[in-house]
């Protein structure tokens, strides 16, 4: 074991105490302040902690190593925290920045870490291999505390214009780091705080001694590389990309890739004397040498240890304050329409077919509520914009989990088609920018809705669930972590949760969508006109389709269609029959035709209220 490390620093000018967690992961994490130096002595250069971690180097399943390091003591190297690992719980910033570098092997680590001494080593308090040994971190000394951020973005750039692979994940001053053994490492008693300026002169000493490297390594190696074999190892080692398995979507830095970035890296690889065009890079972008990423599984993942979501969605649920009029049991359907949701992402053949409406006055809050149950960094997972047809809104299906209209209500005839039909779809075809062939994607998309209005429907309905709200509770609501919100909707899809309507359910909902649709001239003029006969026996006469349509323009000025009046009396279960038309002139049988069961009514009496102007004349309440 090395000598004891001590910083050699005035106090009152640099802040270098740290925050301690006896594991990575884990409700019993209590954070513990201690001096930079113990993480060193107690950790960096301690067998003891050595094997302890040892394993690491020989775990080489990517989700067992994680599993492993949640185990392990850990600290954060840029703050002091108290009772959490949030932005909120910081109540010290100190002098610190830390930088998070990763390789492909040890054998790169070990070509690197001289070059990276060279470098910052003045500026370092330590610099490390992580427990993996597959990385360097460095921990770096700053002047100025109130220009942390920038500093950061300063010396990272540095760093990546010498073709290191900074993983900017520190960024995050409460990002935790694994405390690992290494006894090799390098430490500075004395750092000279980083200013945001690295001296030319140490800069020209990296670049010589890159130079001698590549030349030890035998020079005509790197001649022999093709264009294509140099820029996929300087595209990946220039550039944070990953691929996100959610949205099928290749990131830069966490962020979608558009076609800027894509010029800009063919650009960038073209200076580095790297010939190659943007049809090769985007064929790079959209292959198997871009690392994927699950973000769902992988809050699932830093969230395993916790069991405090259980009964988050019905904490949710009780925060909306129903009308006394609704009539559907918003915990219930909520919960159903929340859990089917994410089984959608999960599941191929699940499509999320519900969409709650919420409906009351304007002014209460219903698409904050709606747009609030995402949040952090799923927020970025969810639109606002209306359920219709467009250019990008097939797009919008894939991108986000969560679709909201906040201006709901009854549509134009296509719309409406598309609507009903959109629900029900499973995927999407779509063609990213970087993509030169359309693909079928999965939708991932649930639709939610507000309005202002009750009369939201044109007809009868399973999958849309009107609920009449009165307020919200929003010191509860905004109270509960959304975090949690998905996590007790995702467990309770993986433990088998039946998120489908039941028959009773559904038989209601379609009862209780009744009461939303909105009068229709047609419909109204044929039920006035043409009352329903309750069975075959208790009709007064049998009509067929074209006598109704010219009797409804003659008493009613309405004007109808063949297809208008079939569709409205098969959706009120109208009895038929098929009947006889006998000849006017001859009395022969001409044809044989449906005819309509329906009690016969006053014609006159009917036109009258039907054309009145006042609309209370208009009511009528028992026809048959």
């Amino acid at each position: 074991m090395k000598d004891k490390f001590t910083l050699d620093l005035d106090n009152k000018k640099f802040e270098t105490r740290v925050s301690f967690f006896p594991r990575l992961v884990g409700t019993d994490s209590s954070t513990v302040t201690r001096p930079y130096e113990d993480m060193i002595n107690d950790f960096l250069l301690n067998p003891v902690h050595g094997e302890k971690v040892a394993e690491a180097k020989r775990i080489q399943d990517k989700d067992a190593l994680q599993e492993f390091k949640n185990g392990i003591e850990s600290f954060i190297a840029q703050c002091v925290v108290k009772g959490g690992a949030d932005k909120k719980d910081i109540v010290l910033i100190n002098s610190i920045i830390k930088i998070d570098i990763d390789f492909a092997n040890e054998t790169l680590v070990e070509i690197a870490f001289p070059v990276l001494k060279t470098l910052i080593g003045t500026y370092a308090l330590s610099i490390y291999r992580t427990i993996s040994g597959c990385g360097l971190q460095a921990d770096v000394l700053i002047s100025d505390i109130e220009k942390k951020e920038e500093y950061y973005s300063k010396l990272s750039a540095i760093l990546k214009s010498h073709h290191f692979p900074v993983d900017d994940c520190f960024k995050n001053e409460v990002q935790k780091a694994v405390l690992p053994y290494d006894p090799n490492c390098y430490c500075n008693s004395t750092p000279k705080p980083f200013d945001g300026i690295i001296d030319t002169e140490v800069e020209k000493q990296v670049r010589e001694l890159t130079g001698r490297q590549k030349k030890s390594r035998g020079g005509d190696d790197d001649e022999k590389e093709s264009p294509k074999q140099k820029a996929m190892r300087f595209i990946p080692s220039r550039y944070k990309l990953t691929r996100n398995l959610l949205t099928y979507e290749v990131e830069l830095n966490g962020v979608p890739i558009s076609d800027y970035e894509i010029n800009s890296i063919t650009m960038d690889c073209n200076e580095a004397g790297i010939n190659v065009d943007k049809t090769w890079v985007a064929a790079f972008l959209g292959s198997n040498k871009v690392k994927s990423y699950n973000p769902l599984l992988e809050i699932v993942e830093r969230n395993k240890d916790r069991d405090d979501f259980k009964g988050t969605i019905d904490k949710v649920a009780d925060c909306v304050v129903m009308e006394d009029g609704n009539r559907l049991d918003h915990k219930v359907f909520f919960k159903k329409w929340r859990v089917k949701g994410i089984a959608q992402v999960f599941e191929p053949n699940v499509t999320n077919e519900y969409c709650p409406v919420y409906i009351g006055p304007p002014g209460i809050g219903k698409t904050y509520f709606l747009t609030g149950l995402y949040d952090g960094e799923l927020e970025r997972y969810t639109a606002v914009l209306p359920i219709v047809k467009t250019t990008d809104f097939s797009i919008e299906l894939i991108n986000n989990l969560q679709i909201t209209d906040d201006e709901y209500r009854t549509r134009k005839l296509d719309d409406e088609n598309y609507f009903k039909s959109v629900l029900s779809l499973r995927k999407v075809k779509v063609r990213r920018p970087y993509d030169i062939t359309p693909v079928h994607r999965k939708r991932i998309a649930s639709f939610c809705a507000s309005s202002n209005d009750t009369t939201i429907l044109k007809d009868e309905n399973r999958r849309v669930i009107p609920f009449l709200v009165k307020g919200f509770k929003w010191e509860e609501f905004n109270r509960i972590s959304k975090t949690l919100l998905f996590l007790d909707s995702y467990y309770l899809y993986k433990s088998g949760f039946d998120y489908n309507l039941t028959k009773e359910e559904s038989e209601l909902l379609k009862e209780v969508s009744k009461d939303f649709e909105i009068t229709n001239v047609e419909e109204e003029a044929l039920l006035l006109f043409f009352p329903k006969a309750h069975s075959l026996e208790a009709a007064d006469e049998f009509l067929t389709v074209s006598q109704m349509i010219s009797l409804a323009n003659v008493y009613g000025k309405v004007s109808l269609t063949p297809h208008r009046v079939t569709q409205i009396l098969n959706r009120h279960r109208y009895h038929h029959k098929t009947i006889t038309v006998h000849s006017s002139k001859t009395g022969e049988k001409t044809s044989r035709l449906r005819g309509w069961a329906v009690k016969q009514v006053d014609f006159v009496s009917i036109a009258q209220l039907f054309m009145a102007k006042d609309l209370t004349a208009r009511k009528y309440t028992d026809l048959s």
